[in-house]
Order: C-alpha cells, then structure tokens, then sequence
C-alpha cells in the first residue's frame, strides 16, 4: 500500500514533528511518503502534487488554522482519486470529530496516533481511537513515551537534514500540562509522561553536529519540573552558541538556579520564554481556573527582563469577569514589564475545552468557524473586540517590531493607559494602503505625537534603522547656511572634511536631554552612518557610530 503522510503548515518554516512521529512508527511494508505544504499553496497545485504520487491512504494532521481547508483539499483529492482512503488525526479533530466526518473523510483518530494510524492502514478491528461512519471508539489515545523512544529520531531524518538551518525544529520532552485553565485545550490532558533525559541528552549531541540554528520546545509547560527543567537547561547552555532556544513556561515558576543559569550566560539570544499571563484580573483567572503567583511571576520576568532574556508575554481579551477597563489594566501592568514581545490575543472557545460548556453562564458568542474567536459576551462587546484588535495590531507592528520602542516607553511613562493611545496608533495604521513601508509607520507615531523631547528621541530612533538616507517622516527648514555651520563645528573637531557634506543627512535631534541638531555621514560601502550631535548654538557635542551602537541597545 502507498501511504501518503501530508498536512498545510501555516509556513514553509515551520515543521510537522506530527507526521514525523507517525513516519518512523511507520510499518515497512508500506511504501510511505511524508510531504508538507503550507495554507498559502495554492489547493490546485497539492492536488495535483499529491495525485501524481496516487497514494491509497493519506493522512491528514489537522490543527486550527488547517481544518476547513483540510476538507477542501480532501473533496477536491476524491474527484480525482475516487478510491483513496483518507484519515484525518490531530488536536482539530479530535475534539470534535462530528463536523469533520464528512462524506469525503473515511476515518478519524483521537488524541495521538503512533500505533493506531498503522492499526488503520493494517484495517485491523476494534482500534481504539477511532471513528469511522459505522465505527465509533472515542477513547482519546496517549501514546507510551518509552515505545517513542526506541523509534529512529524524528528529529533526524535524511530528507530533513539539508534544510535544518532554514526551518523551525520542534521538539518535545514531554507531553501533557499540569495546569487546567479552561480556556486551554492543553488542560485536556493533565497527566505529564516526560522522555528520559537519556534520551533527550543524546538527542542534543545529535543535533549539536548539525546545522540547526533554531529548537522550539513543544511542551506545554517546560519548567512544570523544576529539577527537570535546571538539568535540561544546563545541557543547553554548553550547547554552540549559534543555536537559539524557545521553551513555554509558566513564569512564577521558574527556579531561581535556571534563572540565574539563563542570566549569566553572555548570549542573550540564546535562550526565549515565552509566558502565557494572560491576564491580572485575580476575579479572571480564578474563573478559568488559572492559578498563579502574580508577584512572583512579575519578580522572575523583571529579573530576565533587566538581564536582556527574551521574553514573548501572552494576553488573552474577553475572558470571563474581565471587561474592557479590566483589560486595559491588563495591558498596562503587561507594558510596564518591558519585554520584547506582547501578544494580544482574543479568545477563542475550542471544542472539547472547559469553557466550551460555559459559554451560557457568560454569555459568550463565538464564531463557529475556526479559530472560532470571540464575537462578544455579556461584559465584553464586539466593538470593545474590535478595539483590541486594533491595539494588537499597533503593538505586534511598533514594539514587537522595535520600530520605535524607546519612544512608546518614554510616552508609556507620561500617559495615564497606554491602552487608549496604542487604539489611536492602531487606527492609523489599520488605515494604511498596503503594503506599507517602515517610515509610514514612523510618521504615524511623529504626527500622533504632541511632546516635542518624545518627537526628537523618535527622529534619533528613525535613523538606526537604515544604512541608506531614508524618506524624511517630518519637515524641516534646514537651508545650506544652517548645514554649513552645522558641518563647520564637526569639522573643526577633525572629524570631517568639507568634501563629506555630500554624504550628509540633517535632521533635528536631543542629545542627554538637550534640544540639537544631528548630522548624519551615509557611505557606499552599505555601513549604518556615523552621527554627530551639534547644538543650537553649534557647539559639538558627540558622536555615535550607529554600526557600534546598534538599535537593540538603546535602553542601555
């Protein structure tokens, strides 16, 4: 039999580590081909990639974004192959099977599918996990993690091997989460079953030969053990430096040793969390069943934070007892922490979830097509939706971005809640014809923006962002005696000479607090310029080589 193993990534850069379990579990007796294509190929083409190969059975791995377009590709394929049996698996699925058994879908497996998948295609009778049209076992399947372990690695697959260094790698030491929140559908599973760290630990020699560059850890919860956690953490750090880290954990759980651990080592892109806060209203958490230690949490990320960690904070709107005010706190107790990147999200309600069966008692609507958002609920509109929409879309393209981080922090510092200006930015921006370009976003901000000292540290942000003289974001009356003198006083320090005024870029400025000008020398040789600082007076007063002093230390 020809077995087809396939999915739609939401990017070529990610990987199925899915697919991969399934293949090295694979029965040999089965000619089986493995092939990943993405939601933005075009549905015509995977059919017809996929009918030249002409499998008898294929299986589709089925998540959030994928689903719908799952059975799409699964009718258009039966036109064609009129014979091919087609078997869906995956977290999509598993919880609602009912939506997804359609007339073109001949089988579908709960939970995990490393022994049942090859159960199917063997066509052997009573497999637990599994519904068909006249067969229904909703047992939801686990699979033994010391069975996984004696497979070949699905890390380390040839086909897999020349691309390492241009796709994600996902892996995962464990399975299940320890928490229940019932938003989650990781809280469907609450029994943890860890690889060995024998396992684990031979793994990452393997990979350490290889030129991977960047491992994201699957488990829901990486520092659930905290002893765990410290021995795969030290592992890690010996690991080559070129490599960097991603691990979801839950912040007020982090062990001082692995915080001081990640502290002291000198590559600070090694190593990303990734911090579900979700929110800070204790009414909230405690009705979705989220327990956390708020201040211990905000100690352990201000403690990354200030040690230059990255840290990735996740928030979710429109949760239970939160309305829109709540969240605004939310978002501003969130800012206040400083870390690289907010995520502002809005609910979702998954099938199978806790929170699914009480959409009633809050009055919630979501939408019933994936990823199944909120509409609204009895405290929070769907104008008050909208709105944080909005605010995502201006943190996700401004901070998140480090398009002009220095400057929202020194605005987050005078505004009562960022919330409402990051609406006002968001707006903008939601208006812009696309595609738009970097300095569309930075006159956004400078015309948003009535303090003169926040203006000028905007204009100094701008310019460490290109090696080249970029579009101007604002005018200015900069005539050739204003340059001159400007130049004059740079090259009275022996600086420059006259014949570099056509290299320059004039600009106002604020140089420690003082009101300036800033003149900027660009070159051929594709190097950020040197920028030199004169006041109004056109007295000298410094010089910054923005090649040295790179846009990610400006907080320094």
């Amino acid at each position: 039999m020809k077995v087809l193993l396939t999915t739609l990534n939401a990017k070529y850069i990610h990987k199925n580590l899915a697919l991969r379990w399934l293949y090295v579990a694979r029965d040999k007796s089965h000619k089986t081909v493995l092939k990943e294509f993405t939601i933005k190929d075009k549905l015509e083409n995977i059919v017809d990639n996929i009918v030249e190969f002409k499998p008898d059975l294929i299986g589709f791995s089925c998540y959030i974004w994928n689903g719908e377009q799952t059975l799409i590709l699964a009718k258009m394929i039966k036109e064609k192959l009129k014979n091919v049996n087609i078997v869906l698996g995956g977290p999509e699925v598993s919880y609602q099977y009912k939506d997804y058994l359609t007339e073109d879908i001949d089988g579908i497996l709960l939970g995990e599918g490393e022994v049942s998948f090859w159960q199917y295609v063997n066509k052997e009778d009573n497999i637990n996990g599994l519904v068909t049209h006249d067969y229904v076992n909703t047992t939801m399947i686990k699979t033994d993690i010391t069975y996984l372990e004696t497979l070949e690695s699905p890390y380390l697959l040839d086909f897999d091997l020349t691309d390492m260094d241009k796709r994600y790698l996902y892996v995962e030491t464990s399975r299940g989460c320890p928490y229940k929140c019932k938003y989650c559908m990781a809280s469907l599973d609450n029994e943890i079953r860890d690889f060995s760290l024998d396992y684990l630990f031979d793994l990452f020699d393997k990979l350490e030969k290889t030129n991977v560059n960047q491992i994201k850890f699957l488990d829901r919860t990486f520092n659930a053990n905290k002893k765990r956690s410290l021995l795969i953490g030290k592992r890690l750090i010996d690991f080559k430096d070129d490599v960097s880290f991603q691990f979801e954990v839950m912040a007020d759980n982090l062990s001082l040793e692995l915080i001081d651990l990640i502290c002291a080592n000198k590559v600070k892109s090694k190593f990303r969390f990734e911090v579900g806060i979700q929110s800070f209203n204790k009414e909230t958490l405690k009705a979705v069943s989220r327990y956390q230690n708020t201040e211990k949490m905000i100690a352990n990320l201000n403690r990354l934070v200030e040690n230059n960690t990255i840290v990735h904070a996740d928030l979710i709107a429109g949760l239970p007892k939160e309305d829109l005010n709540s969240f605004k706190l939310t978002y501003q107790r969130l800012f206040k922490l400083k870390v690289d990147e907010m995520q502002v999200g809005i609910l979702k309600i998954l099938k199978g979830t806790a929170l699914s069966d009480e959409v009633d008692k809050y009055g919630i609507i979501a939408d019933k097509k994936s990823p199944y958002q909120i509409i609204s609920s009895d405290i929070f509109s769907n104008e008050d939706v909208k709105k944080v929409e909005l605010v995502a879309l201006a943190t996700e393209r401004l901070w998140n971005r480090n398009i002009c981080r220095k400057t929202l922090w020194y605005i987050f510092e005078r505004l009562e809640l960022m919330f409402d200006y990051m609406l006002v930015l968001g707006k903008k921006i939601d208006n812009l014809k696309k595609p738009y370009q970097r300095h569309h976003l930075f006159k956004i901000v400078y015309e948003s923006i009535n303090d003169e000292t926040a203006r000028l540290n905007l204009l100094n942000e701008y310019y460490y962002l290109f090696k080249q003289r970029p579009v101007r974001i604002a005018e200015n009356s900069f005539d050739k005696k204003l340059k001159a003198n400007i130049l004059k006083s740079v090259i009275k320090e022996g600086y420059l000479t006259q014949n570099d005024i056509r290299y320059s870029y004039f600009d106002d400025s604020i140089y420690q607090g003082q009101k300036c000008y800033q003149m900027l020398i660009y070159n051929s040789d594709q190097m950020y310029p040197d920028r030199y600082f004169v006041s109004l007076n056109f007295d000298y007063l410094g010089k910054e080589d923005l090649n040295e002093r790179r846009y990610d230390s400006i907080w320094q």
